[in-house]
């Protein structure tokens, strides 16, 4: 892991090798990996490696991991972040009616989908080159704390993203718009909510709720890592 990834700070070799405009290309840093994920995904993607990022052309090798290997090391970074483990129930989180209308105005007011997909699909070479993670994987794979986290200021994550720091420095994206000439007109039969809505914290809630519902009708689940006498029944 050492080799490629970033962990406990120590950049590895060929990671080192992507500076600059090629930092999006480099493997992924792995301090916070446990604040990111959840459990039964990292366990998942660790048996049954996928892409993530739709621009490289080259993943991760799959290691054959035991279950008791798998699960052993999504506990280390859990335990590495003192996030919750083995279960994370996201049950609660729910996005509908005039909340989710709002969300979705939002999410295009910034352009999200510019770059994001929200589902899988053929990509073209040049969408491919530009395209950002598929958001509809997010209710299965990220934590929903995480989010907001990462809308707050995804370079300190994530040196060299791609992604913009839409909140950075206290910005508030939804206020800004509702105060330019047509804004309220971009939210017409929202505007009660969209103001109310128009403080930061709100705003990365409402884009985090929904991402964490894209895809499931009725809510998001919970995620977590199965023991190895599980998998094995």
């Amino acid at each position: 892991c050492y080799g490629c990834h970033t962990v406990d700070g120590f950049a590895g070799d060929i990671r080192q090798k992507y500076r600059g405009d090629l930092a999006s290309l480099a493997p992924p840093i792995l301090d916070g990996e446990g604040a990111k994920t959840q459990p039964g995904w990292l366990f998942d993607f660790l048996k049954n490696v996928k892409s993530l990022r739709p621009w490289l052309k080259v993943r991760m090798p799959t290691f054959s991991f035991s279950d008791e290997e798998a699960t052993a090391l999504v506990g280390m970074f859990s335990a590495l972040d003192h996030a919750e483990y083995p279960y994370r129930d996201y049950s609660g989180l729910s996005l509908a009616g005039e909340r989710r209308d709002l969300a979705q105005r939002v999410l295009g007011e910034l352009k999200c989908l510019q770059c994001h997909l929200a589902g899988p699909r053929p990509l073209t070479p040049s969408e491919a080159a530009s395209a950002a993670p598929d958001l509809s994987m997010a209710r299965q794979r990220l934590r929903a704390e995480w989010i907001v986290s990462w809308l707050k200021n995804p370079n300190a994550l994530m040196p060299g993203t791609r992604m913009p720091g839409f909140f950075g420095y206290g910005a508030n994206p939804l206020a800004n718009i509702l105060a330019q000439p047509d804004g309220p007109a971009k939210f017409r039969g929202l505007e009660k909510l969209a103001h109310e809505s128009a403080t930061p914290a709100a705003t990365m809630e409402l884009l985090r709720d929904h991402v964490m519902s894209l895809g499931q009708a009725g809510g998001v689940s919970g995620s977590a890592a199965p023991s190895p006498n599980s998998r094995k029944a």
